[in-house]
């Protein structure tokens, strides 16, 4: 990773472009409150004068009880940047391991909260799937214990004829095709204005298109064939997002949905730790570390 990245310049362009600013109590929704001193780590708190509880400028996100400074948060975002490995990150840091590997999720999950683009015109959708896995987890179901019984974790990455991208998790289920259902759930609140779906040879995306009267083209499929069209686009993406997961030498199925969000950053604009900190700042915290042990392929919890 560059040097540079961590010199005192970047950190404070992007710690100076937050806004912890509040407008309301976040424990009962009050907008009259006043200052009340200041935390240990120097962060303005406030009182209700409504329900009289006290909260600081970072209280509902994903900094609430983080010991650590705005700047080690800022660094940790550089080493996510540069792909460092929790243990080099973890003795850079001078962090306990299992800190940075919360860290991580909770980063991530807060990404969760990113709106989908809309597909329309020409919409290349190539599905893909990975077995599951069950890194780190001490106690496996016997069923699963062979990996040939083990349940597929399935995915759609989409893009469309004006380069808007939708990259996500569907189903965790046996089988090597997505059904009907599962398709229409992901696909039809995104896809709008669509002239042409390009997609893989699952007959579940003929009646997608069927029902909302669209022009079909399966590349890998003869009797859907159109010339022109193709594939590449969406399976691009597919095979970078394959590329990207062997940096970390396996992935526990659990936390693929988290992969994905750290994935979809990168695909856009904008420097990488610019903009998660922007986001995390911004948006209230979504996973508590009592709550690693029940965070499902989706990002949802049991």
């Amino acid at each position: 990773m560059d040097a540079l990245s961590f010199s005192p310049k970047n950190i404070e362009g992007i710690l100076g472009s937050l806004n912890f600013e509040k407008s309301s109590c976040p424990h009962c929704g009050s907008g009259s409150f006043v200052k009340h001193g200041k935390t240990g780590l120097g962060r303005q708190r406030y009182r209700c004068r409504k329900c009289r509880k006290t909260f600081s400028e970072t209280t509902g996100t994903p900094f609430m009880y983080s010991k650590k400074s705005l700047d080690t948060w800022s660094s940790y975002l550089f080493c996510m940047g540069g792909r460092l490995t929790l243990r080099k990150i973890s003795k850079l840091l001078k962090m306990n391991l299992s800190t940075a590997f919360a860290w991580r999720h909770k980063i991530l999950s807060v990404a969760e909260t990113m709106t989908d683009t809309l597909l329309t015109e020409t919409v290349e959708v190539s599905e893909f799937w990975f077995k599951e896995n069950f890194k780190g987890c001490r106690k496996i179901n016997p069923r699963y214990r062979n990996k040939n019984n083990r349940l597929l974790i399935f995915f759609l990455s989409c893009k469309d004829s004006r380069e808007n991208i939708l990259f996500r998790t569907v189903a965790r289920k046996g089988g090597r095709k997505l059904d009907n259902k599962e398709v229409s759930d992901l696909l039809s609140p995104v896809v709008k204005g669509c002239k042409t779906l390009v997609t893989s040879s699952n007959l579940s995306f003929v009646s997608f298109a069927k029902g909302r009267r669209v022009k079909l083209c399966m590349p890998y499929s003869s009797n859907y064939r159109v010339k022109g069209f193709t594939l590449r686009n969406a399976e691009v993406l597919a095979r970078a997002f394959k590329g990207f997961l062997k940096i970390f030498r396996s992935v526990a199925s659990k936390y693929l949905s988290h992969y994905v969000n750290w994935y979809r950053i990168m695909l856009g604009k904008g420097s990488l730790p610019a903009v998660i900190m922007d986001m995390i700042s911004c948006r209230e915290r979504k996973l508590r570390v009592y709550e690693f042990g029940k965070v499902q392929f989706d990002g949802t919890l049991k």
